[in-house]
């Protein structure tokens, strides 16, 4: 008679709905409440309106108007009167006797009616139609879960929402069936008792509502996947500790992208929680800086990814951030969570080989002897000099430099392109650089640290506004020791503000002194030289007179501009030019 579904829980069928009487001033709020059998009816009104009288009647659906009406007016199969309400805030509580349905009561839609003015409709399903269907639905397979469901809608024994399923694509409910399947729900035989139905149904109506929330997230459009994402989140167990972290250079639309690329294995929770992980880790490797790229490969560790740590043993933190640098410059050949554990066991195998040759040729001990190990980019020191034999030290790795934006800043094209091929600089996985892009302070610190091989494992420092465990804690605290940066106050650095022009040249004049390069000062001549402040007037006539950095158009300097990601990059190729360090 009636074909069974996925597993799903029947509990009891609640449904809060406000309403008005005839008079405009009057509210109504009713709650109908089945359990099985049992009618519960209760009604909340703004006015006491003595007694309220209720009336249950079947409803029958005429095919032409596309409505429902009452079969028998003269005919109700339950009538109850309540009077004496209790108070409940401004609201007057009516509650109505409990009524009991026939067992022989068929299912169907039926409108209870209140004192003649207000009318509520509610189905009823039969609790033997709702056995029978579960019964099917627990012996079912995949295969037959969809015609399942179509019958019971058309005979109406489902009482609980299918959402789209039906509009959905046919890989989409094949997953949700099989998930329904995958519940295991027991037979309840011929003669179940309540709370046997009622425990089925609380296994089933969760699952069912669940089922059509990852279904919602998986197909979603890239327009409404973060909206999606943001709705179902808490439902689905999905973790944004990372997700959308605009510091980091996230977007949605390239997680999207990534899960795209996925297969989900099942809409099971834990298989839809981890491919959710997979990309947002994958859309790090293409966005994010290589230290949280460390830090993301830590937390998903054990979770969507399962990393041979013992490759890694005695690492440095520096070592830890060279494997993921590593990883970020193959971000393109890393495409699922094998592919991560993959790569980092390679890349990690290399840079320990790389530091066992370093050591081994500089009389060192162990890469793996703890803190104090191996470092890639070492401190320079004072008077150090930049030369072309600072170049990367992997001469098998080769990075990407043909970056289909740099037209917008023809004028720093060749300064990004060295280096992005020294892998100091990198775009941001999608083939383009953003030369337009502004860049932090804690943004334009890394990129000098890396250009002048700045970076110390031992380096602290102690601003407010900087952690220990932040991405850029190692590259501020080695330009700190070396002297090239001050906090914007006593105590703080202000990491994730705005880099200004007259900032910027400050830093890169320390930088030049620190490497030994003597600049002859000269006067400010820009027509906005009054705007900049005293404390960088040095800087600036120094470094403009000597070719490495220029104003902006028009005899302006525009000290308080924000730094773009091609300003940054060529003052910094300028200087390595300079002092011999850049073809």
């Amino acid at each position: 008679m009636i074909k069974r579904i996925t597993s799903f829980i029947l509990s009891m069928l609640l449904v809060l709905v406000p309403a008005a009487f005839v008079s405009a001033e009057d509210t109504v709020e009713t709650t109908v409440d089945i359990q099985v059998y049992t009618l519960n009816v209760t009604v909340k009104t703004s006015i006491n309106s003595g007694n309220l009288t209720l009336k249950v009647y079947p409803l029958a659906y005429d095919e032409t108007s596309k409505t429902y009406s009452i079969v028998d007016a003269e005919h109700p199969i339950y009538v109850d009167q309540a009077s004496n309400p209790t108070a409940e805030g401004a609201l007057y509580v009516y509650q109505f006797n409990p009524f009991n349905f026939k067992e022989s009561q068929e299912t169907g839609q039926y409108r209870a009616v209140i004192n003649k003015n207000y009318t509520y409709d509610f189905e009823f399903v039969n609790k033997q139609d709702k056995i029978d269907f579960y019964n099917q639905l627990s012996a079912a397979s995949a295969g037959a879960i969809e015609g399942l469901l179509k019958n019971g809608l058309a005979d109406g024994v489902i009482d609980f929402d299918l959402g789209n399923y039906f509009e959905y694509p046919a890989e989409v409910k094949t997953n949700i069936n099989e998930a329904l399947v995958n519940l295991d729900l027991p037979s309840l035989g011929s003669n179940p008792s309540d709370d046997l139905v009622k425990s089925f149904e609380a296994i089933l109506k969760p699952e069912f509502a669940r089922l059509l929330k990852v279904a919602e997230f998986v197909t979603a459009a890239e327009a409404e996947f973060d909206e999606a994402v943001q709705a179902n989140a808490k439902e689905l167990g999905l973790d944004l500790n990372f997700y959308g972290d605009t510091k980091l250079g996230l977007d949605p639309k390239n997680v999207y992208k990534r899960l795209k690329s996925l297969t989900i294995e099942s809409f099971a929770a834990q298989d839809v929680q981890y491919a959710f992980d997979t990309a947002v880790l994958l859309d790090m490797l293409d966005e994010a800086d290589y230290g949280a790229v460390t830090e993301a490969l830590d937390y998903y560790d054990g979770g969507c990814i399962n990393l041979d740590k013992s490759v890694v043993k005695g690492f440095t933190e520096s070592q830890l951030n060279e494997v993921s640098r590593l990883m970020k410059q193959h971000a393109s050949e890393i495409n699922s969570a094998e592919d991560i554990e993959s790569a980092y066991e390679t890349y990690a195998d290399q840079v320990a080989g790389e530091d066992d040759d370093n050591n081994s040729s500089s009389g060192g001990g162990s890469s793996s002897s703890g803190g104090s190990g191996s470092n890639r980019r070492p401190s320079t020191g004072s008077g150090s000099t930049i030369t072309d034999d600072n170049k990367d030290d992997n001469n098998d790795v080769t990075y990407d430099t043909n970056f289909s934006d740099l037209g917008d800043a023809a004028w720093a094209e060749s300064s990004v392109k060295y280096l992005a091929s020294k892998g100091i600089i990198s775009g941001k996985g999608d083939g383009r650089f953003y030369p337009n892009d502004t860049v932090t302070r804690e943004e334009f610190v890394k990129i000098i640290v890396e250009a002048f091989k700045i970076y110390s494992n031992t380096a602290t420092v102690e601003f407010e506004d900087v952690d220990s465990g932040r991405w850029s804690y190692g590259y501020i605290a080695s330009a700190y020791r070396a002297g090239i940066i001050a906090g914007n106050s006593d105590t703080t650095f202000n990491p994730a503000g705005e880099m200004t022009r007259q900032d910027m040249a400050v830093i890169m004049y320390r930088v030049a002194n620190l490497v030994g390069l003597g600049l002859n000062s000269a006067d400010v001549t820009f027509a906005d030289g009054a705007d900049i402040a005293d404390y960088a007037k040095e800087a600036v006539g120094a470094l403009c007179s000597a070719g490495i950095i220029n104003g902006t158009g028009d005899n302006c300097f525009s000290p308080l501009e924000t730094v773009t990601r091609a300003q940054a990059a060529k003052i910094a190729y300028e200087l390595m030019n300079a002092i011999g360090g850049a073809n």
